[in-house]
């Protein structure tokens, strides 16, 4: 039995770029018979921007209070209705391919109940394109997911794992940690094809400036040494858009 797809897809500031996401995931041939978009635009004009696009793309529009990407993802699982949820962001090239290839796996592999997709490695880090095996594999074994590799799982096993963190930054290292230490390892898998992300906001302040910053962060949060509400405000004042 295919199962049926909720799509969950955080929005602060980002019209732009959510109507091309719209605009792939209502094609002919996308699965995705429900998407829920968590809007937490704080400007009256962009926030209706927002409502149209969800309107004239059949979606559902839950306005949050504030932007917060774990709270806005965690209200969309919550008012998820299908089978399945899978979490992305707007600048996430996310097309029909990709929710097939979770349906098709998903139908055909009791055992999974989660998963998520590997990175286009080539489009973001050129000079990596030899390491993408090496990468692919830890990926598939150890590492950490991330929100652009739209996660996705069963409805009812996000309820056994506690359901998603409503952290306001960090929230998909948060997820995928749950997932690594509740989920069996046939009960998880990294899928093709690849999944490419917008490279804006590395175009805009170089590829090795927003990784080292991106790095500080993350070892701030792991360490403990921060609290995600400051890492919060940190990241997002060198940001001059609201991707999230």
């Amino acid at each position: 039995m295919t199962p049926s797809l909720s799509v969950v897809i955080p929005v602060w500031n980002d019209s732009d770029a959510l109507a091309s996401c719209l605009t792939r995931l209502r094609c002919p041939t996308a699965p995705a018979s429900e998407i829920i978009i968590c809007d937490a635009s704080p400007a009256p004009a962009e926030s209706g921007r927002v409502a149209e696009l969800a309107a004239r793309h059949a979606a559902r529009h839950l306005a949050c209070p504030q932007p917060s990407r774990g709270a806005q993802l965690a209200a969309g699982a919550a008012a998820a209705t299908n089978d399945v949820i899978v979490f992305t962001h707007a600048d996430t090239t996310l097309t029909a391919t990709h929710l097939h290839a979770i349906t098709h796996e998903l139908a055909t592999n009791p055992t999974l109940h989660a998963g998520a997709f590997h990175r286009d490695v080539a489009s973001l880090y050129p000079n990596l394109t030899w390491a993408t095996p090496l990468i692919r594999w830890w990926m598939a074994e150890l590492g950490t997911i991330y929100g652009d590799q739209s996660p996705f799982i069963r409805r009812h096993t996000l309820a056994r794992l506690g359901g998603y963190p409503p952290l306001p930054i960090m929230e998909d290292m948060a997820f995928s940690d749950q997932m690594r230490q509740q989920l069996a390892r046939d009960e998880f898998r990294l899928l093709d094809p690849p999944l490419p992300t917008s490279p804006r906001r590395f175009l805009r302040r170089g590829r090795l400036r927003n990784k080292l910053h991106n790095l500080t962060l993350i070892a701030a949060w792991r360490f403990g040494a921060v609290s995600p509400e400051k890492i919060h405000q940190i990241y997002y004042q060198h940001r001059s858009e609201g991707e999230t």
